[in-house]
């Protein structure tokens, strides 16, 4: 009771469309009247967590493409001895590839700063009025080192040092389908004047293209490696430095058209009309000035790594990639049984008790009421490929809707 006006009354689950009501002061009971309504249960949307390369359609997470945070760990660590720094010789979706010309100072010294952070205190323990500080700098999941000075045909076109490669399948390109089209940023900083960049689509060794950058030669250039062939496809005249600067670089590869930005800090959320193409002037063709935009299809295919060579101190973090939402894995459905699969929408009713949602022709093994507009669903074993889901609240359920 509010007033003589007013009385809050609690309906009852899974009441739908226009019901009647009746109020009972002590022994009168008032006439009966159409007062109130409902809506059937209503799903909008489900989701797991974005790791376990599930894909959400119909939003729009970025201007660039729906993508992913990569993170690694190592499954086997090499701590420091003597002189030798140390490295990870076994990976979690990553692999490195010393190059076969870099032949001094093999192997290359690859390892993450979490592991061990002593071996990354100039980064570590950068000053906050540093413009080399990172804010909310804990991202040291994702902070990887390369520590050696691994070279080879220093300072020729072909020169060489070690990747850390990406291997991970692409589990967000449709049909399993292989790398293709995708944009890659990451934010490096290096403390010594050496090779650095970034490659993409790589396959091995002899066969990517390659961002990749010199602070002794102020030379940045885009290349590619066919069978072993190296060839400058552009470079820029104008560049003068980067060590003991942060820097993000981003990747897009789209088709035969390749392009690269380069931007000071290490902001990975920057729209993308405000990056900075790097541009330059294609060797085969002087005359044409410079290009911001390269054509290239010696290969169509290959994930991305990230490069150096000659340098004991630079460092890779924030590492994205991003692929076009056409070419994206659609669907939202659990990887495997027993995954708690969030349900969204409304009319869920107030009580846990209630209600319960069904992935035809199964039900859930277990759901839990969040919500008026959540549930949680424990997804039967054996359940794949797209489902429709009703949520039933009290007697009434919901029509069912396409959305796992």
């Amino acid at each position: 009771w509010v007033s003589d006006s007013s009385v809050p009354a609690k309906g009852g689950a899974g009441v739908a469309g226009t019901g009647r009501v009746m109020v009972t002061v002590g022994s009168l009971v008032g006439s009966i009247s159409s007062a109130y309504s409902f809506d059937l249960p209503m799903v909008e949307n489900a989701h797991t967590k974005i790791d376990q390369g599930l894909r959400i359609q119909g939003w729009n997470f970025s201007d660039y493409g729906v993508g992913v945070t990569v993170s690694s760990a190592c499954n086997a660590l090499v701590p420091p001895f003597g002189i030798n720094p140390p490295r990870c010789d076994s990976w979690k979706d990553w692999r490195v590839d010393d190059h076969a010309d870099a032949k001094f100072f093999r192997p290359g010294s690859w390892f993450m700063c979490k592991d061990l952070p002593d071996s990354c205190s100039d980064l570590l323990f950068v000053a906050k009025t540093s413009p080399l500080y990172l804010l909310g700098t804990p991202t040291w999941d994702r902070v990887v080192k390369q520590g050696k000075k691994i070279y080879g045909n220093y300072p020729a076109e072909n020169n060489e040092g070690t990747h850390l490669v990406y291997s991970a399948d692409d589990s967000y390109s449709a049909n399993g389908s292989p790398w293709r089209d995708f944009t890659t940023q990451v934010t490096f900083v290096s403390f010594v004047d050496d090779w650095v960049g970034v490659s993409f689509r790589y396959t091995d060794e002899n066969n990517y293209y390659r961002f990749e950058m010199n602070n002794v030669h102020k030379v940045r250039r885009l290349k590619k490696r066919v069978a072993g062939v190296v060839t400058i496809l552009w470079n820029d005249v104008t560049f003068t430095a980067f060590d003991y600067t942060l820097y993000t670089i981003r990747v897009e590869a789209f088709g035969a058209v390749l392009r690269v930005f380069m931007d000071q800090g290490s902001s990975t959320d920057a729209i993308r009309v405000t990056w900075t193409p790097v541009c330059g002037t294609p060797v085969h063709d002087p005359g044409a000035g410079q290009q911001c935009a390269y054509e290239d299809d010696s290969h169509p295919v290959g994930s991305f790594a990230l490069f150096s060579a000659g340098s004991s101190a630079v460092y890779f973090m924030n590492v994205q990639t991003y692929r076009p939402y056409e070419q994206a894995r659609h669907g939202n459905t659990a990887p495997r049984g027993d995954a708690l699969v969030t349900i969204l929408g409304r009319s869920f009713a107030t009580t846990e008790a209630t209600v319960s949602a069904r992935l035809q022709p199964s039900s859930c093994q277990q759901t839990a009421w969040a919500s008026d507009s959540s549930l949680v669903c424990k997804v039967p074993q054996g359940v794949l490929g797209s489902r429709a889901v009703a949520v039933t609240a009290g007697g009434q359920a919901g029509s069912p809707t396409s959305l796992l």
